[in-house]
């Protein structure tokens, strides 16, 4: 890696490094801090919300069982599934995502390829080794002369410099090899990979398990497992295209081919136009600092455009309609539009899936600010957070204004994952107890203060009634109205300020029952007062107590159930009615530790 400097490294030997990081990461920890962290051949099946806070996470084990055979040198697989569940306080999804055919390719885009499946690809299959060298095959046995890329994303780029040059890998290819420079490391890699040649946990034999320090031809994976670095084995020969002539590959975008420079100003001088210079009006700020071409792809972007490789050609093509007349004729179509996240099922309580959201359908799930999963209603998952290519923020990618109709583009880096983002999750979930006052979920803030602002919404705020010709309320009803919907009186409630309210009610109650009590034996009475008290509003017809999204059916509250949200009042008091026997459950203050449990309030 230190070769390379500022270079740009094959991912073959990032991906490489990486594991070797990670195994010696994880031999650090369990030596070290006595930890186990990582349990491998786990497959997440569904993610269930308990009632009492905690997150049940399910998920199949596969006990793959890795063997040497008797000569010492082969290797020997079998494995058999079984079910395992974990309880935690939050969760931290990161299964990554899959590029696939939207529904609309083959229905409504092109028809005419339903016979020719066969000749469709995704980018996240082409780029693997198998499939590459099994498509390159097709391509150079029958002479196809006309290959289609729709996207001109990374990936789309990625695949064309592929089919043009074959693979960067260690041995070729690399931007050491083009810049003149020499590998100094000789052999890659050479790091040992860390191993327990004892564990019990990964070993299969059911006699040597029976001993204490089992020893036998197991191998451990408890650090992590992987296959020694092996090239791609591409021969120019075979494998690299000579037939393809001018204009053979067909790149396809929509809108523009973004492509990554350090300054406006680098931009112009390199004579790169396709941005809009009312929105990058920094003239020493990024021009698409996420989402543009960079390292190969660029390179390749700027000979197309120079003219030095004339095999590529870029084509605009805004529509379906239009992109279906070169789909049509061509011998191979690579789509590469995209990613989707890998689905893992979120249930609540009652066994309910959480629908989550995406902003384009068959797409990234979308994350607010905190990296926190966004829901299709509008609400977040407070414990739930997201990170990687399958929950990608939002960035304004070097704007410095929003380009108007668009929704902020995603910032996918590698960087970004291991710094802003991981540092935002951290905030959230340490220390521990950070976590434990929280509910599942949660409105997001823009659409609270929509209710807020609503003048139509009767269902926020809790108002006192007032003489006729009286001022107007928060509701927008006179004075006369609100009396002739409210047969009682009450005092002014805000809900916002119900701490304090409920604070004077018990001093006066205090004051009249000529009980002396201290500032701490009144707070600890704070959070069943303030329970009670909602109690009697809402037994008194005070239907704006309750909001929408948690208004309980008449028919429920007065059947006497328990409905999720809500808290049935074990002593009801002397002056309250026995049927007021729900509260809602707003999150004014956070509560004590002994109402933890039931969830009464929350603060965000």
């Amino acid at each position: 890696m230190a070769d390379y400097g500022s270079l740009i490294v094959p991912l073959a030997v990032v991906g490489m490094y990486l594991n070797y990081c990670g195994n010696h990461l994880l031999h650090y920890v369990a030596t070290v801090m006595r930890r186990r962290i990582f349990y491998p051949s786990h497959r997440v099946t569904s993610i269930v919300l308990l009632q009492n806070g905690e997150i049940l996470t399910q998920a199949v084990k596969k006990q793959v069982y890795v063997k040497k055979g008797e000569d010492g040198n082969s290797i020997i697989y079998g494995e058999k599934e079984s079910t395992v569940s974990f309880r935690s306080k939050g969760i931290v999804v990161s299964n990554g995502g899959h590029q696939a055919l939207p529904p609309a390719f083959y229905k409504d885009w092109f028809p005419f390829m339903k016979d020719r499946q066969d000749r469709v690809l995704l980018p996240d299959q082409f780029l693997k080794r198998k499939v590459y060298k099994e498509t390159m095959s097709l391509i150079n046995t029958n002479k196809f002369k006309n290959i289609v890329i729709i996207g001109a994303s990374h990936s789309g780029f990625s695949s064309a410099w592929l089919l043009l040059y074959g693979p960067a890998t260690f041995k070729r290819e690399n931007a050491l090899l083009r810049t003149g420079q020499p590998i100094r490391t000789t052999h890659f890699p050479d790091a040992q990979q860390k191993s327990n040649p004892h564990c019990c946990e990964c070993c299969d034999c059911s006699e040597a398990k029976k001993a204490k320090n089992p020893k036998c031809n197991c191998l451990c994976k408890c650090w992590g497992y992987f296959q020694p670095y092996e090239d791609w084995g591409y021969d120019e020969a075979t494998d690299m295209p000579n037939h393809l002539g001018e204009g053979s590959i067909k790149i396809l975008y929509r809108d523009k081919i973004r492509v990554f420079y350090g300054t406006v100003t680098h931009a112009k001088q390199d004579g790169y136009n396709d941005f809009s210079e009312h929105i990058f009006s920094n003239k020493n700020g990024f021009v698409y600092s996420y989402t543009g071409l960079r390292g190969d792809a660029k390179a390749l972007y700027r000979k197309v455009k120079r003219g030095d490789e004339k095999r590529v050609a870029f084509v605009k093509a805004e529509t379906p309609e239009a992109q279906a007349a070169h789909v049509r004729e061509a011998d191979l179509v690579i789509w590469a539009c995209g990613y989707q996240t890998n689905k893992i099922p979120i249930k609540d309580h009652e066994g309910k899936e959480v629908v989550l959201s995406q902003r384009v359908a068959h797409t990234q799930v979308d994350v607010d600010g905190k990296c926190r999963m966004c829901v299709a209603d509008g609400s977040l998952l407070t414990k739930s957070f997201g990170t990687g290519l399958a929950y990608p923020t939002r960035t304004n990618d070097g704007m410095i204004r929003p380009d108007a109709g668009k929704p902020e583009p995603r910032a996918d880096s590698f960087s970004l994952y291991c710094g802003w983002v991981a540092n935002r999750i951290l905030l959230n979930i340490l220390p521990k107890n950070i976590l434990d006052n929280k509910l599942h979920r949660t409105m997001r803030n823009n659409r609270k203060k929509a209710i807020e602002n609503n003048a139509n919404n009767h269902n926020n705020k809790v108002t006192s009634p007032t003489k006729k010709g009286g001022k107007a309320d928060n509701g927008g009803n006179s004075g006369g109205q609100q009396a002739q919907n409210n047969n009682h009186k009450t005092n002014k409630i805000n809900v916002k300020n119900v701490e304090s309210v409920v604070k004077k009610q018990i001093k006066q109650m205090v004051a009249e029952e000529k009980v002396k009590q201290d500032e701490a034996s009144i707070r600890r009475q704070l959070p069943s007062q303030m329970c009670l008290l909602l109690a009697k509003q809402a037994s008194s017809s005070t239907p704006s107590l309750i909001p929408n999204w948690h208004r309980a059916p008449a028919a429920a509250t007065s059947a006497g159930r328990l409905l999720p949200g809500m808290l049935r009042a074990k002593r009801p008091p002397r002056k309250v009615s026995p049927a007021a026997t729900f509260v809602v459950l707003w999150p004014p203050t956070p509560v004590r530790s002994s109402y933890r449990q039931m969830n009464l309030f929350n603060q965000i």
